[in-house]
């Protein structure tokens, strides 16, 4: 199944592409897609989506709706990972 995410816009800089297409298996969750990104960027991508304990610190949207990782995705969904938000 086809999968198009959305990257974050610090992803986006790093790896200057706004989104990534996937052909993931039939009934792959969203941790199966963010195992793939990790891959596809020879983990250069772990510090954005994780901190040093390992939880995850982006949110993702699958077709405007939040999700989570364990949720199973379908051929044509649009992920959009989100970027935590920082200031003072």
């Amino acid at each position: 199944m086809r999968v198009k995410l959305r990257l974050s816009p610090t992803l986006t800089v790093i790896l200057k592409t706004k989104y990534v297409d996937f052909e993931l298996p039939e009934g792959a969750l969203l941790q199966d897609l963010i195992d793939y990104l990790n891959k596809k960027f020879n983990g250069s991508v772990r510090g954005e989506i994780y901190d040093a304990n390992g939880r995850l610190i982006v949110s993702f949207l699958n077709n405007g709706c939040y999700i989570t990782p364990y949720e199973r995705l379908k051929d044509g969904d649009n992920i959009t990972m989100l970027s935590p938000l920082s200031g003072g």
